[in-house]
This record gives structure tokens, C-alpha cells and sequence, in this order.
């Protein structure tokens, strides 16, 4: 950490620890002005011990009644966030898998390719027209429709090309 970084951490440290000792005043202070009310009031003392040990009894029903509430809710946050944690892995062991076997296939596909090149080229056999004879002039081939292997028929043509 730089030493700014630090500065702030510890102003903000200070800052929450006299937020904290504000808060202890103000709960020690109105507790001891309820205790020195309740005393100078003008009441007998067992009137005075009967109050004390209603407002004792409502005070505790009061923090009991809040520590459960505060206890329920924790527990609905704890279980959405476990569903939520939950939900998360599954998706990503999903995602993890589907990666997995992508890159699998991709690895195949690029192995396959390179195999393929180191082979060399495939060797491709083309079927060309056969040309006209050249010792037919051009004015001969015009007239008779092209050369004599172009008046064979088709079924032929392909017989003699194949043969």
C-alpha cells in the first residue's frame, strides 16, 4: 500500500471507531436518565420496583422479539444466497464442460487439417471436352456442327470419355 492509502485506511478506521464509542455514549446516556427519572419520580418504592420490573420485562421481550427477527432474516439471506451460490456452480461447471468439448472438436478438426496437408494436395482427375481434330479446317467444323466427336450422342460421349 502507498502511504496515502494507509492514511485514508486509518481515518477511516478512527472515523468507525468514534462512530462506535457515539453510539455506547448515547445508549449509557439515556439509560442513566431513565434510571434517574425513574428515581426522582414521586412514587413509592414498590410502585417504583414494579415499574422498573414492567419496563425490565418489555425491554427483554422487546430485544428477544428483535434478535429473532434479526435471526429469521439472516437465515432467508443465508439459504437465497446458498441457491444463489448453487445456481452459480451449476452454470459454471456447465459452461466448463461445454468449453471442454469445444476445444476438443476444435483440436480434432486442426489435427485433421494438418494431417491432411502433410499428405499433400488430393489428386483431383479433371474430364476435359476432347478438342476437334486440327487437320479439319474451321469452315468444315462450322458447317457439320463442330467435331465429329461433338454429333456422338451424349450417352456415348460419356462412355468414350470414361473408356
Amino acid at each position: 500500500m502507498t502511504d496515502a492509502s494507509e492514511q485514508i485506511e486509518t481515518i477511516r478506521h478512527e472515523q468507525a471507531a468514534g462512530d462506535h464509542r457515539l453510539a455506547v455514549g448515547v445508549v449509557a446516556g439515556a439509560a442513566l436518565g431513565v434510571g434517574l427519572g425513574l428515581l426522582l419520580a414521586p412514587r413509592k418504592g414498590s410502585e417504583l420496583r414494579e415499574q422498573i420490573k414492567v419496563q425490565a420485562t418489555r425491554a427483554a421481550n422487546g430485544a428477544s422479539n428483535g434478535y429473532h427477527a434479526a435471526a429469521d432474516k439472516a437465515g432467508a439471506w443465508a439459504h437465497r444466497c446458498r441457491d444463489a451460490y448453487d445456481s452459480t456452480r451449476h452454470h459454471v461447471v456447465d459452461t466448463y464442460h461445454e468449453t471442454t468439448r469445444y476445444i476438443g472438436e476444435v483440436s480434432d478438426a486442426v489435427t485433421m487439417k494438418a494431417r491432411r496437408q502433410a499428405e499433400g494436395p488430393a489428386k483431383r482427375i479433371t474430364v476435359t471436352q476432347p478438342q476437334p481434330p486440327v487437320d479439319q479446317p474451321e469452315s468444315i467444323r462450322r458447317r457439320t456442327g463442330g467435331s465429329p466427336e461433338s454429333r456422338i450422342d451424349p450417352t456415348e460421349r460419356s462412355k468414350a470419355v470414361v473408356g
